[in-house]
């Protein structure tokens, strides 16, 4: 009978040293998922923190590709016009048109 209680006894204090191991993993195991959870969030709110950065980027970028947009048309619209000023001025200077100085008569001449 002595060695059936001794025999318990050494389960129990098994046992119980056991439980005690099994309780300080699940307090660890437990810390570590409040840590996981912490740079869980801490890594969701940097992740808000690029995408609202990358919609800016992308914004001002649309916003440039426009503004370029809009330069490359006018400054195919000079080029046009410089084009039609060139032909024009091209037409209006040719070599067989003569410029005539108007001569003025004496008579016109006040001599004080």
């Amino acid at each position: 009978e002595s060695d059936v209680i001794r025999l318990l006894q050494t389960l129990e204090d098994r046992i119980k040293s056991d439980l005690v191991g099994v309780q300080d993993t699940l307090c660890k195991i437990e810390d570590n998922r409040e840590q996981d959870s912490m740079k869980m969030r801490s890594l969701e709110n940097e992740l808000a923190i690029i995408q609202r950065q990358m919609q800016n980027s992308t914004s001002v970028l649309n916003k440039l590709i426009d503004r370029l947009m809009n330069v490359d048309e006018q400054i195919g619209r000079l080029d046009v016009a410089a084009k039609a000023t060139t032909t024009n001025v091209q037409r209006s200077v040719s070599p067989t048109r003569v410029v005539r100085r108007h001569s003025v008569p004496s008579s016109h001449l006040s001599v004080s």
